[in-house]
């Protein structure tokens, strides 16, 4: 999952990116017309796209090297910014995998209503749940742990989001883990690391999801 940052023509360090980790799924936050149009001629192989480009920052995409079972863009709340919800299957089992951007919180309420309809949602979305992007707001902050509360979710940092960096790239000083990934029951983030920049202010997240026996 990769914040690209509006105004960002960085389009060879995306592609580098998507070459050296080669997911099975790229979840683009702040996808413009311009990078989606360079990315769906650069990744032929991610035949399998849901992609909503806006030239604001509320572009947001998918591209998939796997079959979808379902996709569809979702606004969150109703007339809010779109997410992307699509099912794939990992390990044999059906995961929803959901592609968010949250507003900053300094642009008013829309940011603890966005939170709160995500953790509304969660139960429509499938017995296991995986929650990527931009929350713009550090994993312990109240609205967030509202939202794992709420929706029985785990982040991906856990009790060591004080290490987690991932805005901005400019500074290490006031580094932040704002990008997050947050799981339900029957989901396990098997591996996480930082990739690399990419032109942005944010870097990316790369992880590895598996799936558990959970009922």
């Amino acid at each position: 999952m990769a914040n690209v940052e509006v105004g960002n023509s960085d389009y060879s360090s995306v592609e580098r990116l998507v070459a050296r980790t080669k997911p099975d799924l790229f979840g683009v936050v702040e996808l413009t017309p311009a990078m989606a149009e360079h990315l769906g001629r650069a990744l032929p192989q991610y035949e399998a796209t849901v992609l909503e480009p806006r030239a604001d920052a509320c572009g947001i995409g998918v591209f998939s090297r796997l079959p979808l079972l379902s996709a569809r863009v979702v606004h969150l709340p109703a007339g809010g910014p779109p997410s992307v919800v699509v099912r794939v299957r990992v390990a044999g089992q059906p995961v929803a995998v959901v592609i968010t951007h949250v507003h900053t919180p300094f642009a008013g309420s829309i940011h603890v209503r966005h939170l709160q309809a995500l953790a509304n949602a969660t139960q429509t979305f499938g017995k296991r749940v995986a929650i990527l992007g931009d929350f713009n707001t550090p994993p312990w902050s109240g609205p967030l742990r509202q939202l794992a509360a709420e929706a029985d979710l785990q982040d991906l940092y856990g009790h060591d989001a004080w290490r987690g960096y991932s805005w901005p790239t400019w500074s290490a000083v006031l580094r932040v883990p704002l990008d997050n990934c947050f799981v339900s029951r029957g989901v396990v983030v098997r591996d996480h690391q930082r990739g690399p920049s990419i032109g942005s202010d944010h870097f990316p997240l790369v992880i590895d999801l598996g799936v558990t026996n959970h009922r």
